[in-house]
């Protein structure tokens, strides 16, 4: 079963590390990736969350989360979600999306580069069961915004 914990301030150094890795699968779709986005103020100010994603006892990923949109926009947004690559498939990463999506309920955002065929396919996927709203950008980014 797959389960979000809220990750805490011990937690920080591991995350970053797997923050990395995560960052250097992004350099494939992104011509720049910021070598760590923030991730000490998801510590330290309201409003920011870092998840740990778990199936069983397995840590499997993690999410970025924040409510940093402006007013009438989504309660939440996805800054960052990954299902480490050896835990991939078996549904861990619709399964982790949709747990975070029940713990913390209201509008979402996610977010993506059309270039990367993985993340499309899967956020297309996940989000399908609610409501929502798809925009595409210049750049090719897309923005699905949903209610849970």
């Amino acid at each position: 079963m797959v389960r979000i914990v809220p990750a805490r301030r011990a937690d920080e150094a591991r995350l970053a590390d797997a923050l990395q890795d995560y960052l250097r699968e992004l350099k494939a779709y992104y011509a720049t990736v910021s070598a760590q986005p923030e991730l000490a103020r998801y510590f330290t100010e309201p409003g920011r969350l870092p998840c740990l994603l778990y199936d069983d006892c397995a840590w499997i990923g993690f999410a970025l989360v924040n409510d940093h949109s402006r007013p009438g926009m989504p309660d939440h947004t996805v800054a960052e979600f990954t299902v480490f690559p050896a835990f991939r498939g078996a549904e861990r990463g619709m399964s982790a999306a949709r747990a975070l999506f029940a713990l913390y309920p209201g509008r979402w955002r996610v977010k993506f580069i059309e270039k990367n065929i993985p993340a499309s396919h899967f956020w297309e996927r996940v989000t399908a069961a609610y409501p929502r709203t798809v925009r595409t950008l210049p750049g090719g980014e897309h923005r699905i915004t949903f209610q849970t």
